[in-house]
């Protein structure tokens, strides 16, 4: 698998719509994703680094629909990747998911401050 993935993707009308229709829950809504994000990265790693590929397919799959339902397409579409190959049961599944972890990482890290931004603008 080809580390093919546009990190900065982020669908900015998907979360202004969100913005506009929850209105107060917004900054809950976003502070929830934040944390389970880091949550479900933190258990796709340790699914890496103990063979698990269910653990890992059941932590990508909610991080990939969050994502998805925020417009954070660059960690949607990362995580979508991981899932499926997880799912396979490939043995060399865990060697084509490792190199995933690192732009995973880059994409949360690009998302973060422009949905903190948000909240921000919510207060």
């Amino acid at each position: 698998m080809k580390d093919n993935f546009d990190i900065t993707a982020m669908d900015m009308e998907e979360l202004e719509g969100a913005k506009a229709v929850l209105k107060k829950r917004f900054p809950e809504m976003i502070e929830g994703y934040l944390e389970d994000a880091e949550m479900y990265f933190k258990n796709i790693k340790e699914g890496l680094d103990g063979g698990d590929l269910e653990k890992i397919a059941k932590s990508a799959h909610p991080l990939k629909s969050a994502s998805a339902g925020l417009g954070v397409s660059g960690v949607s579409n990362i995580a979508r990747a991981m899932e499926e190959t997880a799912k396979t049961g490939d043995a060399n599944a865990i060697d084509t998911i490792r190199p995933l972890v690192a732009p995973l990482k880059e994409a949360l890290d690009y998302a973060t401050p422009k949905l903190r931004a948000l909240l921000d603008d919510a207060v």
